[in-house]
């Protein structure tokens, strides 16, 4: 799910008892599940106008920094 995602520091240990998806990676969402099922998951829904990038290169956030709001 596409969003930015704020975490306490208590996702340490959530992080350390997951366990990789079929494609052998952590999930996002398997975190989020994780708080939802403990009672501490807050969601802010964004208006529209917010832009997100999930790929996980250096050029995603020359773009993503180089967002003008008259794109």
């Amino acid at each position: 799910m596409p969003g930015l995602y704020i975490y306490d520091n208590s996702v340490v240990a959530v992080t350390k008892a997951l366990k990789p998806s079929a494609r052998g990676e952590l999930e996002i969402t398997d975190v989020n599940v994780a708080y939802l099922r403990r009672g501490q998951l807050r969601v802010h829904r964004l208006s529209r106008g917010f832009a997100c990038w999930t790929r996980a290169r250096d050029s995603s956030l020359h773009e993503a920094f180089g967002l003008r709001a008259d794109d």
